[in-house]
């Protein structure tokens, strides 16, 4: 007869109990150990590519501080020409216009009055500031009127093809362009299928513009000039030099010019309507304010890029990470020379050669690669987080010094990857910013703590070979 069933549980002994207890603890932390380790190093775009998060856009980085201006009022005459007007297909463009100057200029402290004729020009003293907006059409005796002007010691500001064409509109030639800005040759870009101009640092247009800062323009005619010197030139996306393809060299977008008499003149190459975007329209009103205050000969005052007044830095890097043994010969090298350089490491691959990390560090600092690196633009902040604090931890333990630096596997960062990073314990990210200057960024977290991003212009092999697949001469030169 089978054992019947005792409706009523029993107590079971102590040691029973006991010991499944701890079986299931044990069970417990297998679990939670390996959900840590798959959290820290599945990637989850191999796992389920379609399931994977793509890099958002590029967080904003702090603006430039705003230049200090020399405060009081300064006088201003506008040109406003029918004949200019007459000019344009669209009727109400011409006054639209000057209604965008005369707002820059009122916002500057400028007290703006307006010339009709070539009386009025005749009759400008030194003192006051002609402004010349989209004026094509200027007669002989208004020409000689402006130059008067500025022999005389007055200031100017003019832009596109100023003068270009006759008191009937009729083509004249850019004499008239090539005279007020000192210009070897003046040429008219080709339509371009993308438009920049690049502001380096340093100049009397570059306050309140981080030095490199890149503008893009709708592609509508524009002019360039031939002028040696520093300039703000017209560029590519990644800001080298794009002169005009007519093989004449020029590539002059804005240029300032001063005589011996202490008459100031500033050029500009576009219109204000073609900037392309809200941001590149602050961006090219702050630069033809700066061209404007220039012209009038008010001082202005911002910090210098770099300490000490200096220009540029330079940074030199290695990634340690496959062939990681080969860093020993970088680092004899630099400690030779007497030259810091930065390292940035693949942690795990180089845990096992703790001899390697006091060598790195003793000659300069040591970054971080990530773990295994996996790229993390795009995951979770909680992901990156956990991610990038373990790689902060193995890098602290094998050099004994805590890094400051990461340098994102395919150089994708999101804003994420800043806080994580940040709140890891790190300072800067080395990366790319789409090249939209050629200087570090200033960028805000949670908080309010700063992440600086220390911004890469030239492609390297990963670009080149696997982003764009290049393989042909043409392409790779």
């Amino acid at each position: 007869m089978p054992r019947r069933r005792d409706p009523v549980p029993r107590a079971r002994a102590a040691g029973h109990w006991l010991g499944g207890l701890l079986l299931l603890g044990f069970l417990g932390g297998g679990v939670v150990v390996a959900a840590v380790l798959l959290w820290e190093n599945l990637d989850v775009r191999q796992l389920a590519p379609n399931l994977a998060s793509t890099p958002g856009p590029l967080p904003d980085p702090e603006p430039p501080v705003s230049p200090g201006v020399q405060p009081g009022a300064f006088p201003v005459v506008l040109l406003n020409s029918s004949r200019n007007q007459e000019f344009f297909p669209d009727e109400a463009y011409y006054q639209q216009s000057l209604g965008r100057w005369r707002r820059l200029i009122e916002g500057l402290g400028g007290e703006v009055r307006e010339a009709l004729s070539v009386e009025d020009l005749r009759t400008l003293t030194p003192l006051e500031l002609l402004v010349l907006p989209e004026a094509p059409c200027l007669s002989g005796e208004e020409v000689s009127a402006i130059r008067a002007h500025v022999g005389g010691g007055g200031g100017l500001v003019s832009n596109w093809a100023v003068g270009a064409r006759d008191e009937e509109c009729e083509w004249r030639g850019w004499g008239t362009v090539g005279d007020l800005t000192g210009a070897g040759d003046v040429r008219e870009l080709a339509v371009r299928e993308a438009l920049y101009i690049t502001v380096p640092g340093g100049m009397a247009l570059s306050p309140g513009l981080d030095p490199g800062t890149r503008i893009e323009l709708h592609p509508e005619p524009s002019l360039a000039l031939h002028l040696p010197g520093p300039r703000v030139y017209w560029s590519d996306w990644a800001l080298n030099p794009a002169p005009d393809e007519s093989g004449g060299g020029a590539d002059v977008a804005v240029t300032t010019t001063r005589n011996s008499a202490g008459g100031r003149a500033a050029w500009f190459g576009f219109r204000l309507s073609q900037a392309a975007t809200p941001k590149d329209s602050l961006k090219l009103h702050r630069l033809v304010q700066n061209g404007i205050l220039w012209a009038a000969g008010r001082a202005l005052a911002s910090p210098a890029p770099w300490p000490d007044g200096k220009r540029s830095a330079l940074l030199l890097i290695e990634d340690v990470e496959a062939e990681y043994k080969n860093a020993h010969a970088m680092a004899d090298l630099l400690e030779d020379l007497n030259v810091p350089g930065t390292f940035f490491a693949v942690s795990q691959l180089v845990l096992d050669d703790p001899e390697l990390g006091q060598a790195l560090a003793r000659v300069g600092e040591v970054g971080s690669q990530t773990s295994d690196h996996t790229p993390v633009a795009g995951l979770t902040y909680q992901d990156q987080a956990v991610r990038l604090r373990r790689s902060w931890t193995e890098i602290r333990g094998w050099t004994g010094s805590p890094p400051g630096g990461l340098r994102p596997p395919e150089e994708a960062f999101d804003a994420n990857t800043l806080l994580a990073w940040r709140e890891a314990g790190g300072r800067y990210v080395l990366a790319v910013n789409q090249a939209r200057s050629g200087s570090p960024e200033i960028h805000r977290v949670r908080g309010g703590d700063p992440v600086v991003l220390l911004p890469r212009l030239v492609k390297d092999d990963y670009n080149v070979f696997v982003q764009e697949g290049a393989i042909r001469a043409d392409r790779l030169s």
